[in-house]
């Protein structure tokens, strides 16, 4: 089974910090453009085309490269649907998006390239039609042993309910993966929806007691997938 850090002393960490590499390192940090020439090495971009759906947005996309190079974009859309485009050349050209069969109450979702070639995805397994107000309430990991062809639910991180006596309706959404070893980590926020809109949590306007908003961490072990019984 998957794991979370849902005790009320370890669930939500309320305060990040991270560090960025200095102007003065880059020399140090980046070999790579002496090796392979600037543009590998990000330091110089080319526009490239636009992709575009007549049906809805394409935002908040996640990209994903696999062994033979092959790249696979996901997308957040406002029609219920996941939608994902294809590059066999590097990202210069892109296929039309089209429909995957995930459910997406227009969130962004994560997708990442496991350690033993199959394709991660987390996402609020869920449509605005499923949940009243349309929140993110429900958030999954699934699997694909074909490219994002199929998908099979490995885990259900969070089917919360609103809190009893409240408006409140939980939100678990923007979902982060990194696999370690045989552990998948996801990191994704908890924020709550009233009346269809986020509330502004301040000192003048504290979170109320009985809520915690801020970074939750689940983590799977991979070593209990199966495809052939993929609920972990």
């Amino acid at each position: 089974m998957f794991e979370s850090n849902s005790s009320d002393s370890a669930a939500v960490l309320h305060s990040l910090r991270w560090a960025e590499c200095r102007d003065d390192d880059a020399e140090e940090s980046c070999k790579c453009s002496h090796m392979h020439g600037e543009a590998a090495c990000g330091h110089k971009w080319a526009v490239g085309g636009t992709l575009k759906h007549h049906r809805t947005w394409l935002i908040e996309s996640s990209i994903v490269t696999f062994s033979d190079g092959l790249l696979l974009q996901l997308f957040r859309t406002t029609v219920g649907k996941v939608y994902r485009s294809l590059s066999h050349d590097g990202g210069v050209h892109w296929t039309a998006p089209e429909a995957t069969s995930l459910p997406n109450p227009n969130s962004k979702v994560h997708a990442l390239v496991l350690s033993n070639g199959l394709l991660a995805v987390c996402y609020n397994a869920h449509t605005h039609r499923d949940i009243k107000d349309g929140v993110r309430s429900f958030l999954s990991v699934a699997i694909s042993v074909d490219r994002g062809q199929t998908w099979d639910i490995v885990a259900e991180l969070e089917t919360a309910q609103k809190p009893e006596g409240t408006d409140y309706r939980p939100m678990f959404h923007y979902p982060t993966m990194y696999q370690r070893g045989c552990t998948l980590f996801i990191v994704y926020t908890v924020s709550f929806n009233v009346a269809g809109t986020i509330p502004v949590f301040s000192a003048q306007n504290p979170t109320p007691s009985h809520l915690q908003t801020g970074i939750r961490i689940a983590k799977i072990d991979m070593r209990l997938y199966d495809a052939n019984n993929p609920t972990v």
